[in-house]
């Protein structure tokens, strides 16, 4: 008896065991999952996602201000240019007979079309950037940068010709036209200065922002 007895209680111990990891594995199915987050992941994600956003809207802006300054540097080529024209063909005369007359005429068409031309493409190039027309990258590094030597290169060229003419007196045309292009050489040379800020906005993000 004493032996079936014994028997009996072993038989009991491992129901019993058997019952407890029955349960535990119930319990450990119905356990939701833990999920383990890495803090340190997690500021290092959100802190480039907030780099990355803080440097497209600082492009967005450089060229908003791109379109503004080329803009307003076409309105004045549109002033300059027929108020010149005015005096086109006194100057034409003029160049039949007269070496440096024939250069000076050739030099004010030149550099009134470098200024509407730089002008127009800078307003172009700014927009389509702007709207994303450009692909980011290569292509769009390549555009800020030709912007940037087009318009101090237009805007020097220009200064070239104009810094060393004067106000005539009584003749309002010429001198709007000469007041015209002066902003129109000092507004390519300030959004040229814009485009560089971008082209290095630009470097940065290619090289870094990702």
């Amino acid at each position: 008896m004493r032996e079936f007895g014994e028997a009996r209680k072993v038989r009991l111990s491992s129901s019993s065991s058997k019952h407890c990891l029955q349960t535990q594995n119930r319990d450990s199915e119905n356990r939701t999952p833990f999920i383990s987050i890495n803090p340190t992941s997690y500021n290092s994600n959100f802190n480039k996602n907030s780099s990355k956003n803080y440097l497209t809207m600082l492009q967005f802006a450089l060229h908003v201000a791109q379109i503004g300054l080329s803009a307003y540097a076409l309105y004045h080529a549109s002033i300059s240019i027929p108020n010149l024209q005015k005096w086109e063909k006194s100057s034409e005369r003029a160049a039949k007979v007269s070496k440096s007359a024939e250069r000076d005429l050739k030099m004010t068409r030149q550099t009134q079309a470098a200024g509407a031309v730089g002008a127009a493409l800078s307003l172009l190039f700014a927009s389509a950037l702007a709207l994303h027309l450009v692909s980011s990258g290569f292509k769009s590094l390549s555009t800020n940068v030709f912007g940037a030597l087009m318009t101090a290169a237009a805007s020097v060229y220009i200064g070239g010709h104009w810094d060393a003419k004067g106000n005539i007196p009584l003749v309002t045309s010429y001198n709007d036209a000469l007041r015209s292009t002066q902003t129109i050489r000092g507004q390519l040379a300030l959004v040229g200065v814009v485009w560089a800020l971008s082209s290095v906005v630009e470097l940065y993000s290619l090289l870094f922002g990702k």
